[in-house]
């Protein structure tokens, strides 16, 4: 039993925030540098999303709440309550996302690659920096035409990186505060010219749909733009996601009242003017 339960047990009147977070991804990834001509070949790309073991990565990281985390689904920029009623099945996302590695080698081969010339590649990161040592960069080293080695940088060097967007290879994903529109997590990343396309995507078509759904008053029709969204990010893969847990934060009393938890789950920086509104009721 977690943690969390055996506390539930203890404090009879102990309330618990149990929650999959609706927001986009926020650090739970990468970007290729699209720039580069290595990352600009689709079928590499794509073997490298599905040299990964997303299924194993949240048992091993999240255990019991892995199944209600989706299994492996990744969160992509996009809330996954958007366009979907329930927590989606990782099989949502597409191919490029299902754990392939027989595949990854055939378009790797196919793209040029093999033992005796691999990709070597340097991934750099500060948030999620224990599951990138730790489990994306084994996993991508087991293919025989991948060399990747992880370098840990500090938390100002990775915002740097980004704000940039003059990094070499591959690096973190942060997606900074949250969002509260779909427009917000896709249209300044992923059109061409958008302020927060820090790795420099450039594709005629995105440039479309999302200008597109920025001006579509039908709710039917914006609906149809986003999941074609969804599906060309998680196609083209100009960036990796990876899975994110099930939470269960915000245990406390049931006299603490009006506090909501926050999307990140946190309670400074973002929270911390919801402590104002806070109170204990009568003891």
């Amino acid at each position: 039993m977690d943690v969390a339960n055996q506390l539930l047990q203890q404090a009879k009147d102990a309330v618990l925030f149990m929650y999959k977070g609706a927001q986009g991804a926020n650090v739970n990834g990468f970007h290729f540098q699209m720039k580069n001509p290595t990352w600009q070949d689709e079928r590499v790309r794509r073997a490298f999303s599905m040299a990964i073991d997303r299924p194993e990565w949240a048992a091993a990281r999240f255990g019991i709440d892995a199944e209600a985390s989706g299994n492996g689904y990744s969160t992509g920029p996009m809330a996954w309550k958007v366009l979907h009623d329930e927590v989606p099945d990782l099989s949502t996302q597409g191919p490029w996302y299902q754990y392939n590695p027989a595949e990854a080698a055939a378009l790797l081969t196919a793209a040029g690659y093999s033992k005796d010339n691999q990709i070597t590649t340097e991934l750099t990161a500060w948030y999620a920096r224990n599951d990138w040592g730790e489990i994306m960069v084994p996993s991508l080293n087991q293919m025989p035409q991948i060399n990747a080695t992880f370098r840990q940088v500090d938390n100002p060097t990775a915002v740097t990186l980004l704000n940039e967007r003059n990094f070499t290879d591959i690096t973190n994903i942060t997606w900074g505060p949250p969002a509260y529109a779909v427009d917000q997590t896709i249209y300044p990343w992923y059109h061409s010219k958008g302020g927060l396309n820090h790795n420099n995507v450039n594709d005629a078509a995105m440039d479309k749909l999302v200008s597109d759904q920025r001006v579509e008053a039908d709710p039917v029709r914006k609906m149809e733009l986003w999941r074609e969204i969804e599906a060309k990010i998680y196609d083209q893969v100009w960036d990796v996601f990876t899975p994110t847990n099930f939470q269960r934060r915000g245990l406390f009393h049931n006299y603490v009242i009006n506090f909501r938890q926050h999307g990140l789950g946190a309670l400074t920086t973002y929270c911390t003017a919801q402590l104002r509104a806070v109170w204990l009721d009568n003891l």
